[in-house]
């Protein structure tokens, strides 16, 4: 058996890994074999997660479905919604920064929003009109820190 070896494996982000890798000789295809033992292994520094959520039976206009108050940082903010109803409730939600408009939602997960936040800023899903008398909304708001 050869002598251990160290491998540096690239950086990703700030993202690194070193492997200690035994050379296991020549596999029946010619390719070779090695165990790997990983020794550290440093991901990128993630903080904090915050997480909220409700349903709502035919929520009235500007209805709060869920909000946060994830602190100062860079946050990667997503939304999860699920509304049940007529054609009408489909474009019916809008995610917030404080009282600024980021996006008008669809049903469905959204695409994920990076937003610099200070403290006291909050993160709302809320609904633009009246829903539609029978429908449900469902929202579920996650942000998680990132720097």
């Amino acid at each position: 058996m050869a002598a251990s070896t160290l491998i540096q494996e690239p950086a990703i982000g700030s993202a690194s890994s070193e492997i200690d890798a035994d050379d296991l000789g020549v596999g029946p295809q010619g390719k070779p074999l090695r165990r790997e033992r990983v020794t550290a292994l440093q991901t990128a520094a993630f903080g904090d997660s915050v997480e909220a959520g409700t349903t709502a039976a035919a929520p009235g206009a500007a209805a709060v479905l869920a909000t946060i108050t994830p602190g100062a940082g860079t946050w990667e903010i997503e939304v999860n919604l699920a509304v049940v109803g007529d054609v009408a409730d489909q474009g019916n939600c809008q995610l917030k920064k404080n009282a600024v408009v980021l996006a008008r939602l669809a049903p469905g997960r959204s695409p994920t929003f990076r937003k610099v936040l200070v403290g006291g800023d909050t993160v709302s899903v809320v609904t633009v009109g009246a829903a539609i008398a029978g429908s449900q909304y469902t929202a579920t708001l996650a942000a998680r820190q990132v720097a």
